[in-house]
């Protein structure tokens, strides 16, 4: 064995030859004697050939982890090329020999003929490999393309392995030896052309081809390898665009050979180029080449050089335009194929290799491919970072400023940078005249990224170029100034496009006259009509005010059911657009004006007041074009901080005693904070302009210019929240917008500007109120309360979105407004309205879906408390001593007779008990019925203040409720259903409330008990007329009842509940007025009508098709009877029970024992 780690002495290289010789030693001997035989035997000598390559490299394996280097004695290498050599005098060789011949060959060079390069040797080798790789020197053309891939891997595995022996040396003077380079690159040429990457031995040949070139164009010199440039560069480019699937490292190979030999044929030192560049003065100097759609540069620039070999400046121009063909076609190919676009994101090496290589040429070749390279390598560059990224905003601008870093790097010196500065001003004024436009409108927003990419990339090299030099950074200012009018004129152009495609779809919708005139068309909504109608003669009826009166209480009820305050502080700002184009686009655009914004100098502080003022005075006065310059300002100043301008210059003890500080310094730091708040005080103001041009309208009246309007002043808005300080953005915005914002909010059939107005509503939050939007209504309810009394106050000034404010302020702030009697004159506004305008059954629902609102929360706040109990030993009823409920009463009542007995005990001798006139006989007096009244009420008036409050509901609070019970009895009656349902809801809201107060709340109901009547019995009145009959119940009308019947037996449970039972007449009435006039429960007919074939339809009977209504007049009658049963009479009892028992009692009812009883005798009888 081998010693380990051992290296090549003597001793070492002897026992490796050894080892070696002793197992290939049989296999040559038996090779010479097959050799040396009479006949040829094809078969024997490949099985022995396969047999020595594989000795040869298992021992290679083996020794490998046994010696550092392993090198065999050159008389071992010609003891295995002996048989070898015997074999290459045959004529002709069959393929699978030649293939191993090469690789033994191979494994000869690299590990035994590489150590000590002979020449004379290398002389021999190097033809010989040519040959048998299948090169004809006659023809001067190769085979291979017909060659099998093992084949194709042994050829050039032993040119590579003869190339790296190779140094410039060996072909100095030598014309036959770069005669043999020649015919080995043909060779190369030839495989790459003949090979595809589709499988890892074939990768495994192309990077060994790949790396001979390399090898090979070393040895050359510069003159030489520009020869072979044309070759090398169509056949490696023609490779790369014909395989889009190529692997990374295989990509990075070709990048290097063609770095190599390009940088190599056109360095600028060796060619002594000079480069002369005329500068753009006027835009109608540029020029554009028809066929290629770029500026032509040629026209405006000299190349010199000085010509010492074949390299002309004719033969410099031809070249480079070839070059710039080739490189061209191979970097769409990397660049934009899908595949490799996820290895530029996942192979750094890749995307580092093709920044290595622009950078490469731009500093050995700057001046010779000037022409046709500079303008390539910006768009290979721009290919490049969006190749790269994945989509995000941050990671591109970070590539993009690393690239122009890394190319100013190049741009080493004056001459290089002003001339590159020249390209890329007119490459910028080229893509946004000739390009962006009809970009933006293309449906391909992969086309769209990429040339807001390039558009980046470009601005940022003409901004690092311009501070690298210290130039005029008018030009980048000018440019700027005409990418954002170009960016506004594009989207005003697009949404005319779209929103006059949409309006004409919907013009062809309404119309009944066919399209084609000439054709005979008697289609109505698509649908063929008979011969006898004639579709002309038919008229559509406008349904619109209805859908639109319906929508918006619908939209009311939502806003009351379903916001809350956590889905403003959950929403997400990015999905909210204009919706101008597609959303990608729109965000496109938008992070590349806002790019623009940071290209700042720092003596430049005003440049972007500058350029909101120029965008905002070219707008004419068209509020759809202010409203899109005020969405590019707001991308502006986007990223405008106003940590300095609020802290920074607010009062600091330690700035106000430094004197160091002069004035023209002072005066700076407040110019410069000037320009900033300044700008933001224009977009504010701009802002403010629009939203007072729309804040009139409904969100039925908008149309699609005034929502983009909308959307554009309130993202404006949220970009100013934080920027202001608290103070500033108090009085100068919520002060007078508040409410518009508010109003926004209850926009439901704009979702895009409910979606902004949530998104600045959230800004606004996070900014200045501790994310509570609670905090921002309390501190600025004061105008807030002022606008919305104002606007009701003045009927010219009422709106629909108006209950939708209310609701929302309400949901908010719960009932801290009303306790601090900020809404009494809201509400008091309110309930003048209903008096003047009751008969608008709209405004009077709406009203009374903000009084359920506020119902809610007053419900919240004192709804779980319990009532307010006297004491124990109190005796609370109206019939005292009566009544009594507990031991402690009884007590109470007993210790207490004695004070009875003698009340003389309590009298108060300074006390006057009562009053009498002057001058007057106490006959008189009693006989003074004025005096006596007046007593009275004075008493009543002293007990009534002395009475202590029940309800745990305040007293101001509980009497606006009582207030909007009384409202809604009055208006029930009005025609409309869903404000009679409306009404009931928010009356079932109120009742338990008003509860807490029993003795008050008594009153309303016995009065209004007749209205409630004809509610549960379907009746329009409680007239007995035999006229009046109702056939059949619409979904409203049993809806209503369903309701009704629900508040009844809400109110008859808290009357028994209150132990009071004064409801027990108004329920007998209730069902004789139900049993003898209401079609629901009519008594006339058999005793068995309900449960078998009563005359009533299904339609005329809701019972039998709405079972929740028939359960709901179970449990109304059940509870009535067993609350009031030692009340009412038997009989009346009995038809109750039996109503029911036939109606089917639902299990789930509880019964008493008495209605059990009644319903066993009904079982008895039917059995």
């Amino acid at each position: 064995m081998l010693p380990l780690r051992s290296g090549i002495g003597e001793d070492a290289g002897k026992l490796l030859a050894q080892s070696l010789f002793s197992k290939i030693k049989p296999i040559c001997v038996e090779l010479s004697q097959v050799l040396n035989a009479p006949e040829f035997n094809i078969n024997k000598v490949r099985s022995l050939l396969t047999s020595l390559e594989a000795a040869l490299y298992k021992h290679l394996k083996e020794a490998q982890d046994q010696v550092v280097i392993y090198r065999l004695p050159e008389t071992v290498a010609d003891y295995i090329f002996f048989p070898i050599s015997n074999l290459l005098k045959f004529p002709r060789l069959d393929d699978s020999i030649t293939q191993h011949i090469l690789a033994i060959i191979g494994f000869l060079i690299d590990n035994a003929w590489s150590f000590n390069v002979n020449y004379n040797l290398i002389d021999q080798l190097f033809p010989l490999l040519v040959y048998l790789s299948g090169f004809d020197t006659k023809a001067q053309e190769t085979s291979l393309s017909e060659k099998s891939l093992q084949f194709k891997s042994s050829s050039i595995s032993a040119l590579f392995s003869i190339s790296k022996t190779l140094t410039r040396s060996y072909f100095q003077g030598e014309g036959k030896r770069l005669v043999f380079l020649s015919n080995s690159i043909s060779i190369v040429i030839d495989i790459i052309g003949s090979t595809t990457p589709n499988s890892q031995e074939a990768i495994k040949v192309l990077e060994i081809i790949f790396d001979t070139i390399l090898q090979l164009v070393q040895c050359l010199t510069s003159s030489q390898q520009s020869q072979i440039l044309p070759g090398i560069v169509s056949s490696v480019t023609t490779f790369g665009s014909k395989n889009s699937n190529i692997p990374a490292e295989l990509t990075i190979r070709i990048l290097k050979v063609l770095s190599f030999i390009i940088c190599n044929s056109f360095n600028d030192n060796e060619l002594h180029a000079e480069l002369d560049v005329h500068h753009i003065k006027n835009l109608k100097d540029l020029e554009v080449v028809w066929n290629t759609n770029e500026v032509a540069t040629t026209e405006r620039c000299n190349i010199t050089i000085t010509e010492t070999d074949h390299r002309s400046l004719s033969w410099v121009k031809a070249t480079s335009k070839q070059l710039k063909i080739s490189l061209t076609v191979f970097f769409k190919t990397i660049l934009h194929s899908e595949k490799n676009k996820q290895r530029l994101k996942s192979k750094p090496e890749l995307y580092n290799e093709v920044i290595n290589f622009v950078s490469g040429i731009l500093n050995s070749c700057f001046a010779t491919l000037f022409t046709e390279f500079a303008s390539l390598s910006i768009d290979i560059l721009s290919s490049l970072v969006y190749a790269s990224s994945y989509g995000e905003e941050k990671d591109i601008n970070d590539k993009i400023s690393s690239i122009s870093n890394m190319l100013c790097l190049c741009l080493d010196d004056d001459s290089k940078a002003m001339a590159f500065f020249e390209i890329l001003h007119s490459k910028l004024l080229y893509l946004l005249q000739n390009k962006l436009t009809s970009t933006l409108f293309s449906i391909d927003e992969e086309k769209v990224s990429m040339t807001i990419a390039s558009l980046k990339l470009n601005f940022q090299l003409l901004f690092d170029l311009s501070r690298s030099q210290s130039t005029d950074y008018q030009v980048l200012n000018e440019l700027r100034k005409f990418t954002l009018k170009l960016f506004r004129q594009h989207m005003l152009d697009r949404f005319n496009l779209e929103n006059s495609k949409s309006a004409s779809k919907i013009g062809n919708s309404d119309t009944l006259i066919p399209l084609n005139e000439g054709e005979s068309s008697n289609k109505l909504d698509s649908i063929e009509l008979p011969e006898y109608v004639n579709v002309h003669n038919i008229a559509t009826q406008n349904k619109t005010l209805t859908k639109s009166t319906s929508s918006y209480i619908h939209n009311l009820q939502l806003i009351s059911r379903n916001w809350n305050e956590a889905s403003i502080l959950a929403n997400s700002e990015e999905s909210s657009t204009l919706g101008i184009g597609t959303k990608l686009i729109e965000f496109k655009v938008a992070g590349f004006i806002q790019f623009l914004s940071n290209l700042r100098f720092r003596n430049d502080s005003d440049s972007t007041l500058n350029d909101l003022e120029d965008i905002f005075m070219d707008c004419d006065d068209n509020s759809l074009e202010t409203s899109l310059s005020l969405w590019i300002a707001t991308r502006l100043i986007k990223n405008y901080t106003s940590s300095k301008s609020i802290e920074e210059h607010e009062f600091d003890p330690d700035k106000f005693l430094d004197f160091t500080e002069t004035e023209e310094e002072s005066s700076y730091i407040d110019e410069e904070l000037d320009a900033g708040e300044e700008s933001l005080y224009l977009v504010l103001a701009k802002s403010e302009e629009l939203i007072s041009s729309v804040s009139s309208k409904d969100d039925g009246e908008l149309n699609v210019s005034d929502e983009l309007i909308y959307c554009c002043a309130l993202d404006a808005i949220n970009e100013l929240a934080g920027k202001l300080s608290k103070e500033q953005f108090q009085s100068d915005f919520l002060m007078d917008n508040l409410l518009v914002l508010i109003k926004s909010l209850t926009y439901n059939n704009r979702p895009r500007v409910q979606q902004v107005a949530q998104n600045t509503v959230k800004s606004i939050l996070e900014a200045y109120y501790d994310n509570s939007m609670k905090k921002l209504i309390i501190e600025n309810s004061d105008y807030l309360i002022d606008s919305l009394s104002l606007q009701m106050s003045v009927a010219s000034n009422l709106t629909p979105v108006l209950p939708g404010i209310l609701v929302i302020i309400i949901k908010i702030t719960g009932i801290q407004l009303l306790e601090s009697n900020q809404l009494t004159d809201i509400l008091t506004e309110m309930f003048v309205l209903l008096d003047t305008y009751h008969g608008y059954n709209k405004l009077a629902e709406s009203f009374f879906v903000v009084f359920e609102s506020l119902t809610e929360q007053i419900n919240k706040q004192y709804g779980s408390r319990q009532t307010i109990k006297s004491a124990d030993n109190i005796n609370s009823s109206s019939y005292k001593p009566w009544g009594m409920s507990s031991k402690e009463q009884m007590m109470a009542l007993i210790s207490g007779a004695g004070s009875v007995l003698d009340s003389v005990v309590e009298y108060d001798s300074t006390k006057e008990y009562f009053k009498r006139k002057t001058d007057v006989p106490f006959s008189e007096i009693s006989q003074d019925s004025d005096d006596e009244d007046e007593s009275e009420e004075e008493q009543e008036e002293e007990e009534e203040e002395e009475e202590e409050w029940q309800s745990v509901v305040p007293k101001k609070v509980y009497f606006i409720l009582q207030r909007i019970f009384n409202y809604g009895f009055v208006l029930i009656a009005q025609p409309s259903f869903s404000l009679r349902a409306q009404i009931i809801k928010t009356l079932r809201l109120i009742f338990p409330l008003l509860c807490f107060n029993y003795k008050l709340v008594l009153p309303v109901i016995a009065s209004n008990w007749p209205l409630l009547v004809t509610l549960i019995s379907g009746s329009k009145s409680l007239s007995t007329y035999p006229n009046i009959d109702v056939i059949g119940y619409t979904s409203e009308e049993t809806n209503l009842m369903f309701q009704s019947l629900e508040f009844v037996t809400e109110i008859l449970t808290e009357d028994v509940s209150k132990e009071e039972y004064f409801f027990a007449r108004k329920f007998q009435e209730a069902w004789e007025f139900m049993s003898e006039h209401s079609k629901l429960i009519s008594s006339k007919g058999t005793k068995d009508e309900l449960s078998k074939e009563r005359s009533l339809t299904v339609s005329q009977s809701p019972l039998r098709t709405h079972p929740k209504l028939r359960n709901v007049l179970i449990k109304f009658l059940i509870t009535g009877v067993q609350a009031y049963e030692r009340t009412i009479p038997d009989i009346v009892r009995y038809n109750v029970v039996s109503l029911c028992h036939r109606l089917k009692i639902p299990e789930d009812l509880i019964l008493s024992r008495d209605t059990a009883g009644i319903i066993e005798v009904l079982q008895s009888h039917e059995l």
